[in-house]
């Protein structure tokens, strides 16, 4: 697909906090921008988006398209920045009982699923990590 020299199309995934949906369950968003304009397409929506369109309304988000991109890339990363910080709580928590106790044995379902987790976002994430 030739998009020429002034053309960008991305995708990019974003924490799934819709109710009953399963934060890992990365939805994915499609991204075309030029210089004057960006299209975007996600099946579901997206808490990264509905910010974008806060602060445009608010009068103060990004003034080009270039800056709309990088909002999105930003928005996106917050969430699972949350996301991430909550599992390495949890890890740090069964960590501290181990070392508090040395007889102490870590709920391992709890384990896989922290496991279970990370695996999928990092699948999920690891094509976008150098978008910065």
């Amino acid at each position: 697909l030739d998009l020429g020299a002034e053309s960008l199309l991305v995708f990019l995934r974003g924490v799934n906090l819709n109710p009953g949906a399963e934060p890992e369950d990365m939805v994915s968003l499609r991204v075309f921008a030029d210089a004057r304009l960006v299209i975007s397409l996600r099946l579901r929506p997206l808490k990264a988006v509905a910010d974008l369109l806060e602060d445009l309304e608010a009068g103060k988000g990004p003034k080009t398209a270039s800056e709309v991109v990088y909002y999105l890339a930003h928005y996106l990363t917050d969430r699972v920045d949350t996301l991430i910080s909550g599992i390495a709580d949890q890890l740090d928590a069964v960590e501290e009982l181990v070392e508090a106790d040395e007889r102490a044995s870590p709920d391992q379902h709890q384990l896989r699923t922290l496991r279970r987790r990370s695996a999928g976002l990092r699948r999920y994430l690891a094509p976008q990590r150098d978008i910065y």
